[in-house]
């Protein structure tokens, strides 16, 4: 379908005959309808060549053979008139498509046939291609001058795969054409860029794993505390670069940084954070928790486990601070089921005496 214009038929004819009236002006009618002057003018060149027929609408863009093409630049190169005069006399909607065909002509650039097949060409469905069949597409479009729509066509596919398919080849040569989707990469075929993205995932993946069950060991080596003594945001982040920095020195920290979003300084503060008072209290706690939860096998509550430590122990810690540490390590108190009620069949209510 060609393209729909903004102003109908019979706005367009009523406006060149005002012109041609004389009782308008080009610019005032320009004005009236909110288009360039150029565009008025161009109306009424064609308004005087073709008549009311001039703005009939059109079912498709215009197609032109290579013979035409040359036919039209022959004319304008011949001194027969104008762009505009040649446009007009051949009925071609602007001047620039003629300004395009004698550019090609004049750099003795091949005039082409232009068919339109939008729909056959590049509405074309999908379908699943072999790596053999790619490289036959990709031949035959090449033996053919890259004659991406007639290969098209021939192979009933679409007019982008054609063309990847030739840059590809070009490229990489066979191996380009290898369908890679769903394949992960090996550590030899990365960059170092893409294998130090790979690392930080893997990382930040073992991180998560660790601290979705005991969240105090320390998910690659050893015991691990902080998590008691303090939370960041980007804690995983964090403790993932730490670790691939000690793994290998020379692997940039900058990159790290950028990969996983954070700043360099707020990396630096937690790296260098002192324990405070309350983190070395808590730790302490902490021990204090497993040991009474694996000797009563773990069916004391927070308020019982404060009670046992602070009498225990001769401590003085509060229920919102056990509460919170046990619940970091993800202690719980065994709670055994409630025992049903039974009322005896015999049990009689007695009425009610005054």
């Amino acid at each position: 379908m060609g393209r729909k214009s903004k102003f109908s038929k019979e706005q367009k004819i009523e406006i060149c005959r005002r012109y041609l009236d004389g009782s308008e002006s080009v610019s005032r009618l320009a004005e009236e309808i909110n288009v360039n002057k150029s565009t008025v003018k161009r109306w009424i060149r064609i308004f005087k060549a073709y008549g009311d027929s001039a703005f009939d609408e059109k079912s498709a863009n215009g197609s032109y053979t290579k013979e035409f093409k040359r036919k039209v630049v022959e004319a304008y190169l011949a001194g027969e008139g104008s762009l505009r005069d040649i446009a007009v006399k051949y009925n071609i909607p602007s001047e620039r498509t003629v300004l395009v065909w004698v550019k090609l002509y004049n750099d003795h650039i091949e005039l082409k046939d232009y068919i339109p097949g939008g729909k056959e060409i590049y509405m074309t469905k999908c379908r699943k291609v072999t790596k053999e069949e790619r490289i036959e597409i990709v031949k035959y479009c090449m033996e053919h001058a890259l004659d991406y729509q007639g290969t098209c066509k021939v192979f009933n596919v679409t007019y982008s795969n054609v063309f990847n398919w030739v840059r590809k080849y070009r490229e990489k040569g066979e191996e380009g054409l290898s369908d890679r989707r769903g394949r992960r990469k090996k550590d030899e075929e990365l960059d170092e860029l893409g294998l130090l993205k790979k690392q930080l995932r893997e990382k930040e993946r073992e991180l998560e794993r660790g601290s979705s069950g005991d969240k105090t060991v320390k998910k690659s080596g050893g015991d691990r505390k902080e998590r008691i003594c303090r939370t960041s945001k980007f804690e995983n982040e964090y403790q993932s670069i730490k670790e691939i920095r000690e793994e290998d020195k020379e692997v940039s920290l900058s990159a790290m940084f950028e990969i996983l979003g954070v700043k360099r300084a707020n990396y630096y503060k937690w790296l260098k954070h002192n324990k405070s008072e309350r983190d070395l209290e808590n730790e302490e706690l902490a021990d204090f928790i497993r040991k009474y939860d694996e000797k009563f096998n773990h069916t004391l509550g927070y308020r019982m486990m404060t009670d046992r430590i602070n009498r225990d122990e001769n401590k003085n810690y509060n229920d919102k601070q056990v509460y919170k540490v046990m619940k970091i390590l993800g202690i719980k108190s065994i709670i055994r089921p409630k025992e049903e009620a039974v009322q005896s069949e015999k049990a009689t209510i007695q009425p009610r005496i005054i």
